[in-house]
């Protein structure tokens, strides 16, 4: 069985904002399992024959829907109405027996959105073969891999019509969970985290473009490609499964049905691989190296964290200005992205002020003026920046009760902090805040 990635459209997302797509998803899904566990299939055949009816939505398109071809967390907001009332109309029949007051349009859509999303799905051209001019193959021993360039324009065209599949033999299996009814539904395991940032990115124009790896099986089809001087040609009856660049896929897509004119550079490297092979190829990346902290410190300039440490160490108006070498700025990275959790600018310039105003006051009190804090004091320092941020109380009232010279014997840093050490001072300074009453 194949999982189609994405289905998008005529209208674009951002124009429409759903009061709970999250809900309505999770309603869709548990009542598609009842469906297919209750009922006979002559009941999914009535659903995809009200969505052609009522919305011109093909029968091979609702079937996908229904047997998880298509996942239900990556329908438009289109889509999840039309099969919403579909759905709302069978439980009315005599062959249905579903609550049907969970599909009840105006708890998840705006009277603009049940206006719009009412109207049938146009026409659209026929399936085509995919045809490549910008390509050069490579062929070495038993390897073959054939370059794609492209650009994000006919890439969502490719999206449109399912021609990049997510094939659950050659990825990442699916994730099961159950709904709030007790219902055992399956979903695709995107981390939306990581998506998030490959937008942004993408938008500010950061983002470098990554080869997404695609995949045709030779042993299901007569004739992967069609090679004829110049052009390339994928047949339009092949399936093409993305077994390699899947969250970067679907950041692109998203980027440009919120942004029209945006534009940026596809590569694709197709490859010809038997389900064994492509699972092995699967395993190779999952085993790949990741970069090592200290050269993610170095280089990951974007960061806030990056941010933070650059401001305090130039600030004329922080005593320690230029004190922070590159081991401590390895190690500040690392305390500061575990202890502050920075999401966004504004947040990292509310912590670098309170860095430089509450340092510059431990400084000015013991007479630090001459000598750069040490691994110890900085994480100590920190956490208790920190906890007076977290509990809206002044810094200097923490400090001027805490009995800092004990704290400085029992912790002890020569490399990082451990997960015991951020527990057990977090706990000495909320026990000191409690007691001392400030």
């Amino acid at each position: 069985m194949y999982y189609i990635i994405v289905i998008c459209m005529n209208h674009r997302e951002d124009e429409y904002y759903m009061k709970d797509d999250k809900a309505l998803r999770e309603v869709l899904q548990t009542k598609i399992a009842q469906i297919k566990a209750e009922y006979p299939k002559i009941v999914i055949k009535e659903i995809s024959q009200t969505m052609a009816n009522t919305y011109n939505v093909k029968h091979g398109l609702s079937i996908d829907i229904i047997n998880g071809i298509y996942p239900i967390e990556n329908l438009t907001y289109d889509m999840l109405y039309k099969l919403m009332k579909s759905i709302h109309t069978l439980t009315a029949s005599r062959f249905m027996t579903l609550d049907s007051s969970d599909l009840y349009a105006p708890s998840y859509f705006t009277d603009i959105e049940i206006e719009e999303f009412e109207k049938p799905v146009p026409e659209e051209e026929d399936n085509f073969d995919i045809v490549i001019k910008d390509w050069h193959e490579t062929t070495m021993d038993q390897y073959r891999v054939i370059h794609i360039f492209t650009d994000i324009n006919e890439k969502i065209r490719w999206r449109n019509y399912n021609k990049l599949r997510f094939n659950p033999e050659t990825q990442r299996d699916l994730i099961e969970i159950k709904s709030q009814k007790g219902t055992i539904v399956k979903k695709l395991d995107i981390n939306r985290k990581a998506v998030n940032n490959m937008k942004e990115l993408m938008i500010k124009g950061l983002y470098f473009p990554v080869p997404c790896i695609i995949n045709i099986n030779p042993d299901k089809c007569e004739e992967p490609v069609i090679i004829r001087g110049n052009t390339l040609t994928i047949p339009k009856e092949n399936h093409i499964d993305l077994i390699e660049g899947f969250h970067n896929y679907i950041a692109e897509c998203e980027v440009k049905d919120e942004n029209p004119d945006w534009n940026f550079p596809c590569e694709l490297k197709l490859m010809f691989l038997d389900t064994d092979r492509c699972n092995d190829f699967i395993n190779q990346m999952d085993q790949k190296t990741h970069f090592r902290e200290p050269q993610k410190a170095r280089i990951d300039t974007q960061s806030q964290e990056n941010f933070i440490i650059d401001r305090l160490n130039s600030n004329s108006k922080y005593h320690l200005v230029g004190t922070i070498d590159k081991d401590m700025r390895v190690y500040l990275y690392k305390i500061i992205k575990y202890i502050f959790e920075v999401q966004d600018r504004k947040q990292a310039v509310d912590i670098f002020e309170h860095l430089k105003d509450n340092l510059n006051y431990i400084i000015e009190n013991t007479d630090h003026y001459n000598i750069a804090f040490n691994k110890t004091e900085f994480f100590v320092y920190l956490m208790m920046i920190k906890s007076s941020i977290d509990s809206n109380i002044d810094f200097e009232s923490i400090y001027r009760k805490i009995d800092i010279n004990s704290i400085f014997e029992e912790f002890k840093i020569r490399n990082a902090p451990s997960a015991s050490y951020y527990a057990k001072l977090k706990s000495i300074i909320n026990e000191v805040i409690k007691n001392a009453n400030v």
